[in-house]
């Protein structure tokens, strides 16, 4: 796959040479990661520049059917070709996929004298498959 990362961050006023709002541009570019992680994958594909930017400057978005009702929401919102209707980061803040995070448990580091004996082992077999000529 070949990757043109800066068409796909760039936020579609920017492409036109349009007047923009900074906060905006960077709800767009925080959509296009969020999109990335929740998917695997880029939200706008194709071959060339050209043709990635036709899709991103022609919406054309299809969030994947496995992803909630509330991701997809969140990611239309990030997305909005128009600079005007798209969110800002207090809206985006309470929205209830962003809110459902406050359910969860905290991240907490293991301790030191932690040993994950199958981690271990699954280093230990990487390491030596990379020996192997």
């Amino acid at each position: 796959m070949r990757c043109f990362n800066d068409t796909l961050n760039r936020a579609p006023e920017l492409s036109l040479h349009q007047w923009y709002i900074g906060p905006r541009v960077d709800v767009w570019c925080l959509g296009v990661m969020l999109d990335q992680m929740v998917t695997g994958t880029l939200p706008f594909r194709g071959t060339s520049v050209a043709e990635i930017r036709q899709h991103v400057l022609g919406g054309l978005l299809y969030p994947p059917f496995y992803l909630s009702v509330q991701c997809r929401d969140l990611l239309s919102k990030m997305l909005a070709l128009d600079p005007q209707r798209r969110s800002t980061l207090e809206t985006l803040k309470q929205h209830p996929w962003v809110e459902m995070s406050k359910g969860l448990l905290p991240f907490s580091e293991p301790s030191l004298s932690h040993q994950d004996r199958r981690r271990r082992q699954s280093e230990m077999d990487c390491s030596v498959n990379m020996a192997i000529p």
